[in-house]
């Protein structure tokens, strides 16, 4: 998992990651006036893993997840389908695009990339193997 740093100057910087098959770019961004657009994209790897998620920490150390792309379906949470734009597939690039950048954007942003897994969508009279 990699991510950045979108600070109250509207910066956004790369963070640690755990793993060298993950990868964000660019590693520094600086958006310095109101309403403008943040493109952040993240790429692995890994060849079984189709998912890749999108997560905020703010100020205060909470984490909020923004969406996932599902191979190249994009699948923004309810509350920023009008904020955010997801684009490019889960299964090697992708990015993240924050319109109209105001002060409450400020944060870490993180990507992550996952395997689905088939128990995740279980009828009723299945279980997992």
């Amino acid at each position: 998992m990699c991510c950045y740093n979108l600070g109250y100057l509207f910066s956004l910087s790369t963070g640690l990651s755990d793993s060298n098959s993950v990868h964000q770019d660019p590693p520094a961004l600086f958006i310095t006036k109101l309403n403008r657009t943040a493109k952040l994209s993240c790429s692995h790897n890994i060849n079984s893993y189709d998912r890749m998620y999108w997560y905020q920490q703010n100020a205060k150390g909470d984490f909020r997840h923004l969406g996932y792309l599902n191979m190249n379906f994009p699948n923004p949470e309810d509350e920023f389908k009008d904020k955010i734009t997801l684009t490019g597939d889960g299964r090697n690039k992708g990015a993240l695009e924050i319109s109209s950048i105001t002060a409450a954007d400020s944060g870490v942003y993180f990507c992550a990339a996952s395997i689905h897994s088939a128990a995740d969508h279980l009828f009723p009279l299945q279980k997992p193997f």
